[in-house]
């Protein structure tokens, strides 16, 4: 579902769940970022009446931790939403890499799926350009789709 050239969201190709549950976990770090990637996300759900339970969390390494405990309650699927922004240090690579694995293991249980709408930039500026618009240029649009696609998949 996801255009490569980023062309504007058609709601009408994806399909509804209306009724069906979505846990999206949101860093609070780099808040100008998350909540664009939030209201993207929320923006793809409400439109296909989904029910959606936000949850806050302070960074994107408690990302892991909010979406192991959110699996207790069954949703549907969860999105991870969070941003790194590469700094002077190696923290960004031990952050960036720690999610990643922690968001691939919790997928590997099979429970719920659980999806990876976190931003690894460079920069700031490639982070807001990830974060713009209702179109699949942001990726909390992208992650939405990609949790629809996975509450219908089926093997």
């Amino acid at each position: 579902m996801l255009n490569k050239d980023y062309s504007e969201l058609n709601l009408e190709s994806i399909p509804n769940i209306a009724g069906k549950e979505v846990f999206i976990i949101v860093s609070t770090w780099n808040k100008k970022i998350t909540d664009k990637l939030y209201e993207g996300a929320k923006f793809v759900l409400e439109n296909k009446k989904c029910i959606i339970k936000k949850v806050k969390v302070p960074g994107s390494f408690e990302l892991v931790y909010a979406c192991k405990k959110a699996l207790i309650k069954k949703p549907h699927a969860i999105i991870a939403i969070g941003c790194i922004v590469k700094g002077d240090t190696p923290h960004f690579d031990f952050i960036s890499s720690s999610v990643a694995n922690g968001i691939s293991q919790l997928n590997l249980k099979g429970e719920v799926p659980v999806v990876f709408g976190v931003i690894t930039a460079n920069n700031y500026q490639q982070a807001v350009e990830r974060c713009e618009g209702f179109s699949y240029k942001n990726k909390g649009v992208e992650a939405a789709v990609t949790a629809i696609s996975m509450i219908n998949f089926t093997v």
